[in-house]
């Protein structure tokens, strides 16, 4: 009898795009945290090109828009992009922070600030210089499912939303973010990402439960919802002022043991997830 070996799926690959602080590593975090072993990483960046040590210890924001020349900055960013995308996944789902579009929105905002480029002028600028890896990044891009979390549809207004999580700004940087939002609206519009996903002003949970939703049919191992309808309410204030009365009260009891019983197993998976969300909130560098 000839025995013929089961047909391993095909990993996936969702690379999570978008600007700084719109909440891309905080997403990954929750889903790779609820996916457990049937997920894994890509690592970040600068652990697949050993210049970073040396870039690192030099000084990374003045490499990046001073002292490194442009071409070395597209050669780093895309060996960096290229390597992590010949990992070998580990699990049924990779997830990756930021995608290859995400190389030449950041390639084209860096030219634009440090050139002094239009938006359009540094997209065509990031373009030459990445001419070299064309091709091979033509190839990781069609390997990636793509999906963008975007601030808001308004670039000048995502902007502001991305420098407004940060303690402080430089004119360069603030600069760096008002073209990297236009670079990725034009790679939006140009329809280089499978999803857009827009934050706006939801709860963390709220875009968890969105991107669960587009992803599941992806793959069986991608949870198709996350806490769907419920409405996470924190209690503060100094002890003993009656934080946990009110809370108990809040939950459904017949006043028998049964149902407290009943109400308690059913609630169980919420409250843990609930939990995962609230610490990973806490957790929270250009892209």
């Amino acid at each position: 009898m000839t025995i013929v070996p089961a047909r391993l799926e095909q990993p996936v690959s969702i690379a999570l795009s978008g600007p700084d602080n719109a909440g891309k590593t905080k997403q990954i975090a929750l889903l790779a945290r609820r996916m457990g072993p049937a997920a894994c990483g890509g690592g970040p960046l600068e652990a697949h090109d050993p210049r970073w040590e040396r870039i690192k210890s030099a000084g990374m924001g003045s490499w990046w828009f001073e002292t490194g020349p442009v071409e070395e900055v597209a050669d780093v960013l895309a060996c960096s992009y290229l390597e992590r995308s010949r990992g070998v996944a580990s699990a049924p789902v990779r997830l990756l922070d930021r995608g290859i579009p995400m190389l030449e929105a950041s390639v084209a905002a860096t030219v634009a600030v440090r050139e002094e480029l239009t938006s359009p002028a540094a997209a065509d600028r990031a373009r030459t210089l990445l001419a070299p890896y064309a091709e091979d990044l033509a190839a990781a891009e069609a390997a990636e499912h793509s999906v963008v979390l975007m601030h808001c549809q308004d670039p000048a207004e995502g902007t502001r939303r991305a420098l407004s999580h940060e303690a402080s700004i430089t004119q360069t940087y603030a600069a760096y973010q008002r073209h990297l939002h236009d670079q990725v609206a034009r790679l939006v519009a140009d329809g280089r990402f499978a999803q857009t996903i827009t934050v706006g002003k939801r709860p963390t949970i709220a875009v968890q439960d969105e991107m669960r939703r587009r992803l599941h049919p992806l793959a069986p191992g991608i949870p198709a919802r996350a806490l769907p309808g419920v409405r996470v309410v924190a209690l503060g204030g100094l002890s003993r002022v009656g934080r946990a009365r009110p809370a108990s009260t809040c939950a459904p009891d017949t006043g028998t043991p049964a149902s407290r019983s009943a109400t308690s197993s059913r609630t169980a998976p919420a409250a843990a997830e609930s939990r995962t969300r609230t610490r990973s909130a806490r957790s929270c560098r250009p892209s």
